[in-house]
């Protein structure tokens, strides 16, 4: 296995300067550090072993409720040196009875899962074959598993991440293909299989990591293992409106059609494809489709700020 590093501005730099993204978001938009740092402090540690993969880096699972209450949520935090934990949350679940909840706590997760929305208008709801790469605590891969959407790959590069979603969020055991690798080097094998919906969840921290920060390169290779139809499905972070045109103006060398759900002013969903335009409203049929028919827990409100490019 690979050892990446944390990204070094010497790496494609001019790139990664526009195309920083993470996963990291705050429960609510009114939380901010001191809040989610008081709220830890009150919550239980469950795990926390250092990164096999990730230099100087610990993964930590804590548990916590709101206002000093009984626990009623895990979250997934990536700890660097010198910082007892990260006040920011890689992912998180509700936990009650026993069980993880079925639905998306954190807005950007929810944003991802409508790249199922676009591929269910797509591909008109055939068996799909499903990527994502990077696994995190396994949130979106395991709903999108429990509602029998399509056969799942994910591949992470991090053990102790892996061992993290399995143990203390649910993440399944069977029936989803989990791959320890880079998802550089994954990409690079020249047997893959064409996927329906490729889901880009692969960030250490709030940047790509260094295995993977040139953007042009990374969208490349999805789009090598795509189909016409296919649906490519990140996460956008960009700090003015400059960044933001040139990261789309990347997708957009790859991908004809480019679809935008905005999660606050620094963060957008972006859904890819080469195959058509679909429209707002054609979005909102198809996503209530979706929850009838599969119970994936999306929320229809993010459709709000839908955009074509």
């Amino acid at each position: 296995m690979k050892t990446i590093s944390v990204l070094g501005r010497r790496h494609c730099s001019s790139l990664v300067a526009m195309c920083r993204m993470r996963v990291e978001e705050h429960i609510t938009e009114a939380t901010n550090e001191t809040d989610m740092r008081k709220k830890l402090e009150t919550g239980r540690i469950l795990y926390k072993k250092p990164c096999t993969a990730l230099s100087n880096t610990e993964t930590v699972v804590v548990e916590w409720g709101e206002n000093n209450t009984k626990p009623t949520y895990r979250s997934l935090h990536f700890n660097q040196e010198h910082h007892q934990y990260n006040c920011t949350v890689q992912s998180m679940i509700r936990w009650k009875d026993g069980k993880p909840g079925n639905t998306f706590e954190l807005k950007y997760l929810s944003g991802l899962a409508h790249g199922t929305t676009l591929a269910s208008t797509i591909n008109h709801n055939k068996t799909n074959e499903i990527l994502c790469l990077g696994c995190g605590a396994g949130v979106l891969p395991r709903l999108l598993h429990e509602s029998r959407i399509g056969k799942i790959t994910c591949v992470e590069v991090e053990q102790t991440v892996i061992t993290a979603a399995k143990e203390f969020f649910g993440y399944p055991t069977s029936n989803v293909r989990t791959v320890l690798a880079d998802g550089s080097a994954f990409l690079r094998d020249p047997i893959l299989p064409f996927y329906n919906m490729i889901f880009l969840d692969a960030y250490e921290n709030s940047e790509l990591p260094a295995s993977m920060s040139c953007v042009a390169s990374l969208l490349s290779s999805c789009k090598k293992i795509s189909l016409p139809t296919t649906v490519v499905t990140g996460n956008l972070i960009y700090y003015n409106s400059v960044e933001r045109e040139e990261l789309l103006s990347h997708w957009g060398q790859q991908f004809k059609y480019l679809h935008l759900i905005v999660v606050d002013d620094h963060q957008s969903i972006i859904h890819a494809t080469n195959s058509e335009s679909v429209s707002r409203e054609v979005a909102l049929k198809s996503a209530r489709n979706v929850v009838r028919t599969t119970g994936l827990d999306l929320d229809i409100s993010m459709l709000d700020s839908y955009t074509v490019v």
